[in-house]
């Protein structure tokens, strides 16, 4: 018999390893398409840039009805039959996919070529946002393609595969064909067009990663199990809940849009991408997260999944609470130095969106829970709360407040949304994800910032890119003194360390005798 600290250590290492690669994927693609929005938020102006992610939001929602949320089936059921070695259902797991949403896919495309001048003029009273959709329209097929390669990568743990077409080959490729389009002076439409360029090229190297070197999908003669009818049973409420998130979490977009102006847009754009670093580490251990706890779920241990729900919000909290310091204490100097002082304006909502980023870090893994169990129903109708919440809210506030409106309508709603998945997911697993070393994260930031801040201030009254690095090394170096010093690392911290090590080959020997000296 398995001890079952010995299987939740286990899967603790799972997690890291995948986490590990995944988060320095995200980190590399984060910092790549930043760069890229740099560029285009500078040389295109605040009216086309808000144009160019506008159609991005527009898109984003698009994509959710072509593709039915089966791929998330895929990372639902896929690592449970993996574990019990049945390639037929496996494989009918995919094929149902295929079979379902690319059809849906193209029928999208067609639909939203023809029509983007309607959208355009009807919902946002700007015909220029007709050619971006048609742009946009093409990615369609392609992303459904992608998104079922992608839960395929992510069920079979294989997260270096997945980086390496999210986070590697898809923002390089992206910002070539940009800089590539932009030199000869195609404007939006280039900036368009570089961003189609990567999701295809995307698409394409992560099915062949896929189908060629880890499950063979198409091949000849092979036989499947149709799991259609489950799938969709599992899917179709998913699906739900995530056209109406989807929705939620693009509304503020969409309705400075339709309410104000693409000036705005554009303006909110700079702050939304700068906050949405803090998702980093919950993107990347909630993607390998699920999986394993599907695989601990088959084996009916329970007491594990909980631990390791919990353990991995703490990492995600560490990971995640610096920069939300320095986008509190620092905002307007953030956006100044990185897009320029016609975006300054971007500075006096960026605090308020960090609060509501930090606290959907939680919701993260919350949610997984409740796909775990299957919850898909429950998840639907928080998503239409939450829905409501956002659509009532923004339709509230944008109108007087403009971009300050819309922030603390998302913050509020995520706040809410994070707080009922929390509350449900320790219903139906009785965990939650607050690890008592989280207050040490806490107590360490912000004495390291407050430090760090007042003396930035005392010394230097104007700040440049160099003195914020700086200071930015010295907070982080305070930061994990502090919480080495108040022993906010343990066993749990060691693993992740093994894992990251044993997994890029990195000696970071060192650091791990540090670690045990204040465990």
């Amino acid at each position: 018999m398995i001890d079952e600290s010995d299987a939740r250590d286990d899967a603790l290492r799972t997690v890291a390893k995948g986490a590990g690669i995944s988060f320095l994927g995200l980190i590399v693609s984060n910092l790549i398409l930043y760069v890229n929005r740099l560029v285009l938020a500078r040389y295109l102006g605040v009216d086309e840039y808000g144009l160019m992610y506008l159609g991005v939001s527009i898109l984003t929602l698009v994509m959710l009805f072509a593709g039915l949320e089966l791929p998330a089936a895929i990372i639902r059921y896929v690592p449970f039959y993996a574990a019990k070695k049945d390639e037929k259902r496996i494989r009918g797991v995919f094929m149902s996919t295929i079979k379902i949403t690319i059809p849906l896919s193209i029928t999208a495309f067609v639909i939203m070529f023809f029509f983007s001048d309607q959208i355009a003029v009807i919902f946002f009273h700007d015909l220029a946002l007709s050619n971006v959709l048609k742009i946009f329209s093409f990615v369609l097929p392609f992303f459904t393609l992608y998104k079922i390669s992608e839960a395929g990568l992510v069920a079979f743990k294989r997260m270096d595969y997945c980086a390496f077409s999210r986070d590697f080959f898809r923002p390089i490729l992206t910002l070539a064909m940009m800089f590539v389009l932009l030199f000869y002076g195609l404007g939006l439409a280039g900036a368009t067009v570089s961003y189609a360029i990567g999701y295809v090229g995307m698409s394409i190297v992560a099915f062949y990663i896929l189908n060629k070197k880890l499950f063979p999908i198409l091949k000849k003669g092979s036989k499947s199990k149709s799991e259609t009818k489950k799938m969709l049973k599992y899917s179709i409420p998913l699906l739900l809940y995530g056209v109406v998130w989807s929705s939620a979490i693009k509304i503020d977009t969409l309705f400075l849009g339709a309410m104000r102006s693409a000036a705005e847009v554009g303006i909110y754009q700079t702050a939304l991408p700068t906050v949405n670093f803090l998702s980093m580490p919950s993107l990347a251990l909630a993607g390998v997260f699920l999986p394993v706890i599907s695989e601990m779920f088959s084996k009916k241990r329970m007491k594990e999944i909980g631990e390791t729900y919990k353990t991995v919000s703490k990492w995600s909290f560490y990971l995640g609470f610096p920069m939300f310091l320095v986008l509190v204490f620092f905002p307007d100097a953030v956006i100044n130095t990185l897009f320029g002082y016609e975006y300054i304006e971007a500075g006096s909502i960026l605090g308020i969106l960090a609060v509501g980023f930090l606290m959907l870090n939680f919701n993260m893994f919350s949610i997984n829970i409740l796909s775990l169990f299957e919850k898909t129903k429950l998840m639907f109708v928080n998503g239409v709360v939450s829905l409501g919440m956002m659509v009532l809210l923004n339709y509230t506030l944008i109108p007087p407040y403009g971009i300050m409106g819309a922030a603390v309508a998302t913050t509020l709603s995520y706040i809410f949304f994070t707080a009922l998945s929390i509350a449900e997911a320790y219903y139906y697993c009785r965990a939650h994800p607050f690890h008592k070393d989280v207050v040490k994260a806490f107590a360490a930031g912000l004495a390291s910032m407050s430090l760090v801040y007042y003396a930035t201030k005392y010394l230097f009254p104007v700040l440049n890119i160099i003195i914020l690095g700086t200071m930015l090394v010295l907070f982080l170096a305070l930061y994990s003194l502090l919480l080495l010093v108040l022993r906010g690392v343990g066993k749990d911290d060691i693993l992740i360390l093994k894992a990251i090590e044993k997994k890029t080959g990195l000696r970071i020997e060192l650091l791990r005798n540090i670690i045990k000296k204040f465990a």
